[in-house]
């Protein structure tokens, strides 16, 4: 899925940077803030770039670092979702196309119920394992082990 994505945001920039209606250069799509043309939604979707970018460069080191780290770095997710939503709101050609604004809606909607299943379900303690028996598999004793009561030791 990273890998997909970071073609998808590289055919973006690409495609961008060959539009000659709105003549990005590199700077602009690599610097909030640098661009001439709607300044604040493409500073948006620079931040999510580099979000995704983080989130899939731990991912191909994520043997190689700490789960912790990784785990913290992963959570870069959520906000590389908000900011591309603002991007394509602010910054998106089709943004008054009734069918974009239902789509954008319904994948916000079913991405923000989702998230919070995630976060309700990590909340959420789960109930201690049951007490370890004497007993193996089969019911029976273990082998070694007895069911009797043990008797102290010189008795």
């Amino acid at each position: 899925l990273g890998a997909i994505t970071i073609a998808f945001l590289s055919l973006h920039l690409g495609s961008l940077l060959a539009d000659n209606y709105t003549k990005f250069t590199i700077a602009d799509l690599a610097i909030p803030w640098h661009s001439a043309w709607k300044p604040t939604a493409v500073a948006w979707g620079v931040m999510a770039a580099y979000c995704v970018v983080v989130v899939q460069a731990t991912s191909l080191v994520r043997t190689r670092i700490p789960r912790k780290i990784w785990r913290a770095t992963h959570y870069a997710s959520f906000p590389a979702f908000a900011l591309a939503l603002l991007h394509a709101a602010t910054a998106g050609t089709d943004t008054a196309n009734r069918a974009y604004v239902i789509i954008a809606i319904l994948l916000a909607t079913i991405t923000v119920a989702l998230i919070l299943v995630r976060v309700v379900a990590t909340r959420t303690p789960t109930p201690p394992p049951p007490p370890a028996s004497r007993t193996g598999p089969s019911g029976g004793a273990r082998p070694g082990t007895s069911t009797r009561p043990r008797q102290p030791v010189g008795r």
